[in-house]
């Protein structure tokens, strides 16, 4: 069986066995510590891009939308007529996005 992570008999074999092994663990745990604060900043910063090119992408098709709209709109239609015009163009720019994708 194997012991368990927090379990006396891991702790005790990785525990320091003189002043130059404890400062050596000591140093390695500080390294590492570093180590994944960096990966954590990094991986912070990586999903924080993520996030505005993904608001960004959504800026541009609320934009492209509205103008559909405008198109729309600029016919003259009114209630069915523009939902139909308005939704074959909706349909087009989805087609196009899958195209894309």
């Amino acid at each position: 069986m194997t012991p368990q992570p927090s379990s006396p008999e891991t702790i005790s074999a990785v525990a320091p066995r003189s002043a130059h092994d404890a400062e050596t663990y000591i140093a390695t745990l500080e390294a590492l510590n570093h180590t994944l604060r960096i990966e954590a900043r990094k991986s912070a910063e990586q999903a924080q891009s993520r996030l505005a090119e993904v608001e960004h992408r959504l800026k541009n098709t609320f934009t492209t939308i509205a103008a559909l709209a405008t198109q729309s709109a600029q016919l003259g239609d009114t209630g069915e007529a523009f939902r139909e015009r308005f939704e074959a163009r909706l349909l087009v720019l989805a087609r196009s996005h899958e195209l894309l994708v």
